[in-house]
C-alpha cells in the first residue's frame, strides 16, 4: 500500500510546519550527499528556515560552489549571444502558461542596454510539463 497524496500547500499548524521542515529537510539533505557520492558530482545546497536560520550542505566547499556557479551563469550568458546588449540576467524574463491539453506556452521578453524592447511570439512545446 503507497503513501496517500498530500495538498502542497503552507501549513497552518506552527509545531506541525516545524517538524515536517525538519524531516523534510534532512531528507533533501540525505538525497544532495548521494547524488555528490553516487554520481560524482559537486552539489551545494543552501536552505534558510522561516525562523532565517542557515542550513548548508556542500559536497567540497561552498566557497568553490558558488566561484563555480558563479563562472558557469557568466559563461552561459555569453554563450547565448557574446555580441548581445543583455549584460543583466534580470533583463530576460520567460513567462510559461500550462494550457488545459498539457501544452506548454513561452513567451520570452528581453530589455536590452539601450532600452529596446523584444518579445518573442508565444512558443509552443508539446508533451506533458
Amino acid at each position: 500500500m503507497g503513501r496517500g497524496k498530500i495538498v502542497i500547500r503552507r501549513i497552518d499548524n506552527s509545531t506541525s510546519r516545524q517538524v515536517t521542515f525538519s524531516k523534510r529537510r534532512s531528507g533533501l539533505f540525505k538525497k544532495a550527499k548521494e547524488l555528490a557520492i553516487l554520481c560524482d558530482a559537486e552539489v551545494g545546497l543552501v536552505v534558510f528556515s522561516s525562523t532565517g536560520r542557515l542550513y548548508e550542505y556542500t559536497s567540497t566547499s561552498m566557497k568553490n560552489v558558488i566561484e563555480r556557479y558563479t563562472k558557469a551563469k557568466e559563461e552561459s550568458q555569453q554563450i547565448i549571444n557574446p555580441n548581445s546588449d543583455i549584460k543583466d540576467p534580470s533583463q530576460i524574463n520567460i513567462h510559461l502558461d500550462i494550457a488545459d491539453d498539457n501544452r506548454i506556452n513561452a513567451i520570452l521578453t528581453v530589455i536590452t542596454t539601450t532600452d529596446k524592447k523584444y518579445t518573442t511570439p508565444a512558443c509552443e512545446f508539446t508533451g506533458k510539463p
